[in-house]
């Protein structure tokens, strides 16, 4: 397998996060990676994020000499929070957004959590994004909180910032935990932070603001460590065997809460979860291996 940019140039390592959850040997993507192992390619593919489910991994990372990695939780890994201050003391597990201002450090954004009216905050067309929320006269300077669904994130939060909130608080749809909100259609047009909590925090946020007593503080500097997890197999990473009683995935690497580039920032790094996340570090494992032992088959 030859770069075509360099043709005097062999590839030595491809690194591939694509495919579909029930992969199969013979899906042309396993096909093409098998035929790039047979001609001394070291390929690296993502396991896939199916879960725990027996027999789910990913094509092409199901072809026999592909290297198929899952995604473990990295030992140290700081996981960001959201203080409540009032009406109780609570820390919530969060993701900040891939889009919109970076969280403030230390002492963070404190203020009252309006909810927003609707709830989902969408706009009706949201290649015209001109809409205030419902209760826009309600938020001067507030944390809005929403609630994930039906639209992208990204119109969400640029609502509840035209009707004036300083920061947004998406709440999960589901019991699954947070995650790192994708950039959407109008993400360039947000200016303010923004981060998701989890369905069971977020309903009992929403319950404390109709009294209008819901007080909160992000920050980038509220964060805490859970060794419990350290070293533990992501959640949502699919574990095998593959199709056919094929043993994958062979390895695993850390894949929750890695810091990436962010897309459309220009200049942002943002944390991200996925085998898609963790399947680069066995590339970059494989690609100094090769330097140092060229003669090495890929078969071991």
């Amino acid at each position: 397998v030859y770069n075509t940019i360099n043709p005097d140039d062999p590839i030595d390592v491809i690194n591939m996060s694509l495919g579909s959850d029930y992969g199969n040997p013979d899906d042309p993507s396993a096909i093409a990676s098998q035929n790039a192992a047979e001609a001394g390619v070291v390929v690296v593919a993502a396991s896939g994020n199916a879960g725990h489910t027996p027999y789910i991994t990913s094509s092409p990372a199901i072809a026999p000499d592909a290297i198929s990695v899952a995604a473990s939780q990295a030992a140290g890994v700081e996981y960001l929070q959201v203080q409540v201050n009032a009406p109780e003391e609570a820390l919530y597990d969060a993701q900040p957004a891939a889009f919109g201002e970076e969280l403030p450090g230390d002492p963070g954004l404190s203020g009252e959590i309006v909810v927003a009216d609707p709830l989902l905050a969408c706009f009706d067309d949201p290649s015209d994004p001109t809409e205030e929320l419902n209760n826009a006269a309600d938020i001067d300077g507030d944390i809005v909180l929403v609630q994930r669904g039906e639209c992208e994130f990204s119109d969400k939060v640029l609502r509840a910032q035209i009707s004036g909130a300083a920061a947004v608080i998406v709440y999960n749809n589901d019991t699954s935990p947070p995650i790192t909100m994708a950039a959407g259609v109008n993400a360039d047009a947000v200016t303010i932070p923004s981060v998701m909590i989890g369905l069971e925090d977020g309903e009992q946020l929403n319950e404390w603001a109709a009294t209008g007593t819901a007080e909160v503080t992000i920050s980038a500097d509220i964060t805490t460590t859970k060794p419990e997890f350290d070293d533990t197999m992501a959640g949502f990473t699919s574990q095998g065997p593959g199709f056919g009683h094929v043993f994958k995935p062979e390895i695993t690497a850390p894949g929750v809460s890695v810091y990436s580039a962010g897309v459309g920032t220009g200049d942002r790094a943002v944390p991200s979860s996925g085998t898609s996340m963790a399947t680069p570090h066995v590339a970059g494992v494989a690609a100094l291996l090769r330097e140092q032992y060229p003669d090495l088959p890929v078969d071991g």
